[in-house]
């Protein structure tokens, strides 16, 4: 059964979406916990939540939607919130990664059985907001404060940085397994690549795009432009076309279901979930959330 995950900012909730028929089912996390990025461990049904201001990751069960556990992460000079927000699964290795904004660190978690591992620092200035795992296993870091893109070796956990000499951002990030790019939501558009080689490419009217997805059955990329209410789709062949969302929908996260093509994106501004569809990029359908809720990012079990 596909399923949403959906990070309810405001309501310190989970909102879990069976997206055959719109149900929604609401986790309650700690008051406070300002949930922020999701993730899924595919393979063993786990869902992972960067809890932004209490500085922690919310482990769920996604068999029984229960908080299983809950995993304090480090703490900036002892004193300050790690501040996370990215968060990202390594299925291979069960190894779950998070960016921690305050201290500019990466926290680096073991999925079997949800211990804090060695911490690696990007330095407090990066700001590191969005995570993905490429299929060799690197772990790619978006840098917000510098505007660069970290590469971490998930065997050694050396890290390097590519800049990316963008004007706002980056935010969003994610790999297309089958190539092995990287595309990377920052101020002008979009960056594929984290290498010598990269690409900008130009969005019509982007304005503050965050999240980034790609639908690794069609290779087309979709990025939230939150500052335009709209999301724009790169096809494989370098085509794009402008999504209109409702006015004030503000859109930050995104997620595309290889298997049917459809396309979910969050509106923070109006508390729904949009749904796309991904043959003729055209809006269908939108989900009510909890008054409220904020969303942020969404994650899906497919």
């Amino acid at each position: 059964m596909p399923t949403l995950y959906v990070a309810d900012y405001g309501t310190d909730q989970v909102s879990v979406i069976n997206t055959a028929t719109d149900k929604i089912t609401n986790i309650t996390l700690p008051s406070g916990s300002d949930p922020y990025g999701v993730a899924v461990d595919r393979d063993t049904g786990t869902i992972y939540v960067a809890d932004y201001l209490s500085g922690q990751v919310s482990v769920i069960d996604g068999a029984n939607n229960t908080v299983t556990a809950t995993i304090d992460l480090p703490l900036e000079n002892g004193t300050a919130d790690s501040y996370p927000i990215g968060v990202a699964v390594n299925p291979d290795t069960d190894t779950v990664y998070v960016a921690d904004s305050g201290p500019g660190d990466v926290s680096v978690i073991n999925g079997s059985t949800n211990t804090l591992g060695t911490s690696i620092s990007l330095g407090g200035a990066t700001e590191p907001y969005g995570v993905a795992v490429g299929p060799s296993g690197t772990v790619y870091v978006t840098e917000s404060g510098t505007g660069d893109v970290a590469t971490i070796s998930g065997t050694t956990a050396d890290s390097s940085a590519y800049e990316l000499n963008q004007p706002d951002g980056p935010y969003g990030v994610a790999v297309d397994p089958s190539s092995d790019t990287v595309y990377v939501a920052c101020g002008c558009g979009i960056s594929t690549g984290v290498d010598a080689n990269v690409t900008v490419v130009g969005l019509p009217q982007a304005n503050e795009p965050i999240g980034v997805a790609v639908n690794t059955s069609s290779g087309t990329v979709y990025v939230a432009d939150s500052g335009t209410d709209e999301v724009s789709a790169l096809s494989a062949t370098g085509q794009i076309t402008n999504i209109s969302l409702p006015s004030g929908s503000d859109p930050t996260g995104v997620a595309a279901n290889p298997s049917t093509g459809t396309v979910y994106v969050t509106d923070y501004g109006t508390d729904q979930v949009s749904v796309i569809d991904g043959a003729t990029n055209t809006v269908t359908a939108t989900i009510s959330l909890p008054s409220g809720a904020e969303p942020e990012f969404v994650a899906g079990l497919w």
